[in-house]
């Protein structure tokens, strides 16, 4: 049996006139089971629409058909596709019906349509997702988050007080990531289980990606994993006093943590003026802590989120 088009499936939701069908529709769908790309051309040269993509393309698309006031977050480890999912929906929904895409939070008030995207552009944060999000009534918003902001929400129980959706986006299969290799690379002599990895391994040694310390992010405990997960939150890296702050420890305990990690090469210093940020050192290295913050989720809070 063909399997219909993307963009043919999403018109059928469009069209389709009974709402109870595009509810028992969403029902089926969510039953269990980073190109910054700009053009069309784009997505038709580079772009994989993978099983997980699709699903939440109909998602999507059903909840905005609802016409009903929705709050959805998109979260996953990085590079599993979050932004280029938002980004992919956005271009064949605009065909159909109003649509915005925006990337910095404070736009929203601006944003018409009946659907609006927030890209996660290092803005998206726990102050913005518990904002009252200005006058919004009946839209529906789609905001991409970072694991580690849905992982301090979930754990302060705010989530209780507000109605987000949380829905996370896990790695494609293997064989859907060598085909997104290939059709940026026209080869995959090595894949590994993470899209960016798999396509930055084509231009970049082991060492360089940080694939070595997938083990020694994951033997880490207590403060100092905590550390690494605040450390995901902010893409241009946090100073002592504010780690101090996020996690509620004094600056001289934080500072022997970040030596400490430091020694195990997971973070490095960076100096921006009079200031020391922290970072961690490499992609994989954030990549594998997010994995971490994923897993903590999905063993605490498994039964309040949708896995995709």
């Amino acid at each position: 049996m063909l399997r219909m088009n993307i963009e043919e499936e999403i018109q059928k939701i469009i069209l389709e006139k009974d709402t109870e069908k595009i509810k028992r529709l969403l029902l089926a769908i969510l039953r269990p089971e980073k190109i910054d790309l700009i053009s069309r051309e784009d997505f038709n040269k580079y772009f994989v629409i993978t099983d997980k993509i699709r699903t939440i393309a109909k998602v999507f698309t059903a909840i905005c058909k609802l016409h009903e006031k929705a709050l959805v977050i998109l979260t996953g480890q990085r590079g599993v596709g979050k932004t280029t999912t938002l980004r992919y929906l956005y271009y064949v929904l605009k065909n159909y019906m109003k649509v915005s895409m925006i990337d910095m939070p404070e736009k929203i008030d601006n944003a018409a349509g009946e659907c609006i995207f927030v890209l996660d552009n290092n803005y998206v944060n726990s102050d913005f997702i518990l904002s009252p999000l200005g006058n919004l009534d009946n839209k529906t918003i789609f905001v991409e988050s970072k694991p580690y902001w849905v992982l301090q929400l979930l754990e302060k129980k705010n989530f209780d007080k507000k109605a987000w959706q949380i829905m996370i986006l896990m790695p494609p299969k293997e064989s859907e990531i060598k085909e997104i290799v290939k059709k940026r690379f026209g080869s995959v002599p090595r894949v590994v289980n993470n899209p960016l990895l798999a396509l930055l391994s084509q231009i970049k040694s082991e060492k360089e990606l940080g694939l070595d310390t997938v083990e020694i992010i994951k033997k880490q405990r207590g403060t100092k994993l905590r550390i690494l997960w605040a450390l995901t939150s902010n893409t241009k890296g946090l100073f002592v006093k504010e780690l101090s702050k996020i996690l509620t420890k004094s600056p001289a305990t934080i500072s022997r943590h970040l030596k400490e990690l430091e020694e195990l090469n997971l973070v490095r210093a960076e100096r921006i003026g009079k200031r020391i940020f922290y970072k961690i050192s490499t992609v994989g290295g954030v990549i594998f802590t997010e994995e971490t913050i994923i897993e903590e989720i999905l063993r605490n809070w498994g039964n309040k989120v949708f896995i995709i």
